[in-house]
């Protein structure tokens, strides 16, 4: 359990970091800092109080998971007012499609681990790499614009395929 909610912590967290670059890239950080810190100071004495008061060994996973939620939200609301990228634009754009990739993944990994004896290591390492590859490939079926796509295609044709330098390439094509 501990695992799977740190994971999801990571997951929630991923999804906004770069919007930090961006900001920082743009210059106006204070504010931005000082209510991402805000947040992210917050988990230790929230965790402790529901600790002493519910008494379970979960809860400080459960705490820094909505606080992490809360930076992710106010990291979207504050790109918006600084950069003018609208927010509900990041939701359909990035954080829908990863969620239902992370969805979709979840359901995958679960048909695979409990239906699949794992009797040894290489049977591990095979699930994963099939794991990992199935995520890739929804990943680019389902993140990416079909544009996108023609640039990606592009780029492996040219450099892998042709041997040509694949980067000149595919900026060619897009003037």
């Amino acid at each position: 359990a501990f695992a799977k909610l740190a994971l999801i912590d990571a997951l929630i967290l991923s999804l906004t970091d770069p919007i930090s670059t961006a900001v920082q890239a743009i210059g106006k950080v204070k504010w931005y800092q000082i209510i991402v810190s805000f947040w992210t100071l917050l988990n230790v004495p929230l965790s402790y109080l529901f600790l002493r008061l519910l008494k379970n060994e979960l809860i400080p996973f459960y705490v820094a998971i909505v606080l992490s939620s809360c930076i992710s939200f106010s990291r979207i609301i504050m790109f918006d007012c600084i950069a003018k990228y609208k927010a509900l634009r990041y939701f359909l754009y990035v954080v829908l499609p990863c969620f239902v990739i992370s969805i979709i993944t979840i359901i995958e990994i679960h048909f695979l681990l409990y239906k699949t004896a794992i009797d040894s290591f290489f049977v591990f390492l095979f699930l994963f790499f099939i794991t990992a590859f199935v995520v890739v490939i929804q990943g680019f079926l389902i993140i990416f614009t079909s544009k996108e796509k023609k640039i990606i295609i592009s780029f492996f044709i040219n450099k892998y395929i042709t041997g040509e330098n694949g980067v000149k390439k595919v900026t060619e094509n897009n003037k």
